[in-house]
């Protein structure tokens, strides 16, 4: 790919798609993660499976998520790491609840839960690249760091109905030793619009008191860094979740890219080492273009000390959360 601007970019293997990470450190861990959106039938997932192989014995953060025109299955749990979770071809979870499978040419992902399943298959649009910024102590939370616009197709079935969904969406992989407490807050914008379109910015409040702000647009085989980011989050009253919001890059050809983001589903709420992580389905606006995405925010300046349990327009339990008629 064409690096245009000030950064560095790092273009990872195929090979890297497979578990990578093998050690005694306490703070190691891997996740892979799919968020995407069907604009067509209003359906989409949002998934995370982050193995912390030395945490309390072994540790699953285990996100599903799926929304349908039926409602929301949400879940935020942590489980145990069992025989089998881990193979040389992909991460699982509770008996397969959830579960990634790369075979060398294409990504899989399947749910199995109580009245809701999906047989999900990955069309990346562009090579796995990372191009986070790691000024100051960022190497602490992010130590490698893919993310990929794509294409999703396949089936989900809610509670008796099956969709077949055609959807743009993000993944992302990393892996390496992670240091949740490193972060105080942060804000991950992600957006797909077609195959040659898509961006990721991101802006992290650390605990050392460092505030890194970075991203990149990729157009074709091109990728654009920007040289000021802007995030601008819709917050709530609960001082927690968001309501979307805007994401402004001046790029390094001095074009200024304004993305506005609408959430088009209630947020999900996600607890992990004293983080309540947010997230939104959304519909993303960039000029004429009218594409999907992800406004993630995290709001923790009392550092892990207290959980929110109230929330303005939010999903916090994991549970089936039926459309109101």
């Amino acid at each position: 790919m064409d690096i245009i601007g000030g950064g560095k970019m790092h273009v990872y293997p195929s090979s890297d798609e497979y578990p990578q990470e093998k050690g005694d450190h306490e703070h190691l861990q891997e996740s892979y993660v799919l968020h995407f959106f069907d604009r067509a039938q209003g359906c989409g997932g949002y998934f995370r499976i982050g193995h912390e192989p030395n945490c309390n014995g072994g540790t699953i953060a285990l996100w599903s998520n799926i929304v349908t025109p039926e409602g929301f299955f949400h879940r935020a749990d942590d489980v145990k790491i069992a025989p089998g979770d881990i193979t040389k071809n992909g991460f699982s979870a509770d008996k397969g609840a959830l579960a990634y499978h790369w075979d060398g040419k294409q990504i899989t992902w399947t749910v199995k839960e109580k009245d809701i399943t999906a047989n999900l298959k990955l069309e990346d649009f562009h090579p796995a690249v990372d191009g986070y910024k790691r000024d100051g102590k960022v190497g602490d939370y992010a130590a490698a760091h893919v993310e990929v616009a794509l294409r999703v197709t396949g089936t989900i079935t809610s509670h008796g109905k099956t969709y077949q969904v055609d959807g743009l969406g993000i993944r992302d992989h990393g892996w390496g030793v992670r240091h949740w407490n490193a972060m105080l807050s942060h804000r991950w914008t992600v957006a797909t619009f077609d195959k040659d379109n898509s961006f990721c910015a991101v802006a992290m409040h650390l605990s050392s008191d460092v505030i890194a702000k970075f991203g990149w647009v990729i157009r074709g085989d091109k990728v654009i860094f920007a040289d000021k980011v802007d995030i601008l989050a819709k917050m709530e009253v609960d001082g927690t979740t968001n309501r979307g919001g805007t994401t402004t890059m001046t790029l390094s050809t001095g074009e200024i890219y304004t993305a506005h983001f609408t959430p088009v589903t209630p947020c999900i709420n996600s607890w992990i080492h004293g983080t309540d992580c947010v997230d939104n389905f959304s519909q993303v606006t960039w000029g004429d273009k009218i594409g999907v995405g992800c406004f993630e925010t995290s709001n923790n300046m009392h550092a892990g000390t207290r959980r929110p349990q109230v929330f303005d327009g939010a999903l916090s339990a994991s549970g089936w959360y039926p459309t109101k008629k």
